[in-house]
């Protein structure tokens, strides 16, 4: 991403996630865990970040893995949209084949990423091949 925004002479900004010790960031939009045992806060979401997703024409998603990490950024993500507009839903392209579930020796998550993926069709994201020509379908 680096490189592509040097050619193309655009901002390029990388997010850190999990940047509190005390709490776990399986997203890259904020903490599963946001106040302490005590009720006082501990750590929030990104919100600079994530209006900076909804400022956007269109938001690209990849990642690892698809089955936990990238699912709960996803689901984060989701869940402001919803909030805010849902037709924000459409301009969100997720890459299928670029990103893959935790299969290992007696746990296999492909059924619940496949569930996942069809969650957000049906909430009108896009989830796309990155070997699909973009102008087929990127809209923006």
């Amino acid at each position: 991403m680096e490189f592509h925004s040097h050619v193309r002479s655009v901002n390029f900004r990388p997010e850190v996630k999990g940047g509190n010790p005390l709490t776990e960031n399986y997203s890259v939009l904020g903490p599963e865990v946001t106040t302490r045992h005590d009720g006082e806060p501990l750590a929030q979401k990104n919100a600079s970040f994530i209006q900076s997703l909804m400022d956007n024409d269109a938001v690209l998603i990849a990642g690892q893995a698809a089955s936990h990490c990238v699912k709960s950024t996803i689901d984060d993500l989701l869940g402001e949209i919803v909030a805010r507009d849902e037709a924000l839903a459409r301009k969100v392209y997720i890459l299928e084949d670029c990103m893959s579930p935790v299969v290992v020796p007696g746990a296999d998550f492909t059924e619940q990423t496949q569930k996942a993926l069809q969650r957000y069709r049906d909430a009108g994201m896009n989830v796309v091949q990155s070997t699909d020509p973009m102008a087929d379908w990127l809209d923006v």
